[in-house]
């Protein structure tokens, strides 16, 4: 065990993208989950140290704060998953849905920017 390792006091989901059969010869796409209980770390970032951007919603503009999350290094993660971050119990969440826009590997751990789902 690494130090990061350690410091992964929550517990993560991970869902991916699936297409599935409409009934009608096409498909739609739907959330399938990849891990469960997924040791993690998970905090923000914002208005600071270039850690938030400026996005145009609904014609205004609207500050994006980073979701920085990081996982063991042999986790099943890409950019464009959906992850959910709850404590250990399960019972509280910590960050709602997110997709991650980028994931890096560093020594001993996967580092994730993800966005919130609105």
């Amino acid at each position: 065990m690494t130090a990061t390792r350690g410091l992964m006091r929550y517990r993560a989901t991970i869902e991916r993208k699936t297409l599935v059969p409409d009934g009608g010869g096409g498909s739609t796409p739907e959330w399938a989950p990849v891990a469960t209980g997924v040791p993690c770390w998970a905090w923000m970032k914002s208005g600071t140290g270039g850690f938030s951007s400026i996005a145009q919603e609904g014609g205004k503009p609207t500050v994006v704060d980073a979701r920085h999350v990081t996982v063991p290094l042999d986790t099943d993660i890409i950019v464009g998953d959906r992850v959910t971050v709850r404590d250990r119990r399960g019972t509280r969440v910590v960050f709602e849905a997110m997709i991650l826009d980028a994931v890096g590997a560093r020594p001993d751990h996967l580092h994730c920017l993800a966005r919130t789902v609105t």
